[in-house]
């Protein structure tokens, strides 16, 4: 690690549709407490139909925004994974940081992460800084923490790559990409990039969890995620389900071609994590779809899964462990009953 780099930080931020709120996320790019000539911010524009790079042009320039900042735009929407690869492909700072257009970080978040990292510079070059985040909103009248990284801790260098994959597998750490920074040398050196479609984090958190050589765990709230009915991923659907399922099946075909891999010793984490993810999708379907649609979404649901996941009836026929295991187990025994797959 470079002891005094031009750029310490750099944010992307994909941007699309997002003129209402676009505003508040720039304000507290203002008022974070971090000279502004050691971050630099990337907005990323993909396709808006609405005026959102003025409004962020108009933003930046009512703030009096003192940092460095480049506004490009995609002309064709190719979601927002593809968007925050423009962003990498320019990116300056020697750390990485996503930011939803709708979210915010706290003020000390660039402060309290630049002395983390530095702090840890003589022993080791750092490839992952994981951190913590909070959820705010209209129901949220005091933030909660969302994002506790349980399975992550100060020894978390001292895992094995086998249990590091495990973790992975068995859905134990948080899938956003927005609560991690990555060293962009690491980036650079692994190859990742991020998938087009939604939830395209999932694999390249997963991917950068299980390349590094060394990650860490802040254990601070620098993030918050601000709540609102129409996000991309916020409103539940068959698409949004079924784009869930096909990330944790990515995940399991990209460790297929690593080498130097024994799958017969992850399948039963693969497995897990399986069941935990129909658990968490049928438990979603019966407080988020009407009661008259919901056998019809399950029977589709269950139906793209037994295409995706080899073996899906003997995977979630198995006794239940957890609570995620029982809610899968009981609602396919339920179909089943009822003769419908």
């Amino acid at each position: 690690m470079k002891s005094n780099p031009s750029k310490i930080f750099s944010v992307i931020i994909p941007v699309h549709n997002s003129s209402k709120f676009i505003g508040a996320n720039i304000f507290s790019l203002v008022c974070i407490d971090f000279p502004s000539d050691k971050f630099e911010v990337i907005f990323v524009d993909d396709a808006s139909s609405d005026d959102s790079c003025n409004v962020i042009s108009e933003a930046l320039d009512s703030y009096n925004a003192k940092f460095d900042y480049r506004i490009l735009r995609h002309e064709n929407s190719a979601g927002p994974g593809i968007a925050r690869n423009t962003g990498l492909s320019i990116a300056n700072g020697e750390w990485i940081l996503f930011l939803d257009s709708d979210d915010q970080f706290l003020p000390h978040a660039l402060s309290e992460l630049a002395d983390y990292i530095y702090s840890r510079s003589t022993e080791e070059d750092l490839d992952l800084v994981f951190f913590d985040g909070l959820k705010s909103g209209l129901s949220f009248p005091k933030p909660e923490i969302i994002c506790k990284h349980a399975c992550l801790s100060e020894n978390l260098s001292a895992k094995t790559h086998v249990e590091e994959i495990k973790s992975v597998l068995r859905l134990e750490f948080d899938e956003h990409v927005i609560f991690c920074a990555f060293s962009r040398h690491f980036v650079n050196r692994s190859g990742l990039k991020f998938e087009s479609g939604i939830y395209e984090d999932v694999l390249f958190i997963s991917q950068a969890l299980i390349l590094s050589r060394n990650k860490t765990h802040l254990n601070l709230p620098l993030y918050v995620k601000v709540s609102r009915d129409n996000q991309i991923t916020g409103s539940f659907s068959l698409r949004h389900a079924e784009s869930y399922l096909r990330s944790r099946n990515r995940i399991w075909e990209w460790l297929k071609v690593q080498r130097n891999l024994s799958l017969h010793e992850l399948i039963s984490d693969y497995h897990f994590g399986v069941r935990g993810a129909m658990g968490i999708l049928y438990r979603r379907s019966s407080t988020e779809i009407s009661s008259n649609l919901r056998i019809d979404f399950d029977v589709e649901l269950t139906m793209i899964a037994v295409q995706l996941f080899d073996g899906f009836e003997k995977i979630v026929t198995k006794p239940p462990i957890t609570e995620l295991d029982l809610v899968c187990f009981s609602r396919y025994r339920q179909l089943a009953a009822l003769g419908v797959i």
